[in-house]
């Protein structure tokens, strides 16, 4: 598990600091969601609230951490559910993604930078 201690020690940035799939402490997720309101929260998923990135369609894309049962887990950058939708809705595919837990394994393709993209029909 990383934790806060460990991420200031490294002088790196939080992003260098985690890796996708890392577990982490308490104090950093106090971090994330008080260092601005968060743009998704919920019992499932924070994403910070200023975007980290835009992927190629221009959208906002956010540092991510899901939760997994007890534990919160560092996803990568990703863009919103509420884009995902809009995203499925414009292009005609009616893909239920109420689990969003389910998004990136089902709904996504990863590159090794820690970025989700949107599959193509």
């Amino acid at each position: 598990m990383k934790t806060m201690e460990q991420w200031n020690g490294s002088g790196l940035s939080l992003t260098k600091f985690l890796q996708v799939g890392d577990d982490v402490d308490e104090s950093i997720m106090d971090h994330v969601i008080g260092c601005l309101p968060p743009v998704t929260m919920n019992g499932k998923m924070v994403q910070m609230g200023e975007p980290y990135s835009h992927d190629r369609y221009d959208r906002p894309m956010y540092i991510t951490f899901e939760s997994k049962g007890a534990k919160w887990v560092y996803t990568g950058i990703s863009i919103t559910p509420d884009s995902l939708k809009l995203y499925a809705e414009i292009n005609h595919f009616s893909h239920d993604i109420s689990g969003i837990e389910k998004a990136p394994e089902k709904y996504w393709y990863y590159k090794s930078d820690g970025v989700y993209y949107p599959k193509i029909k």
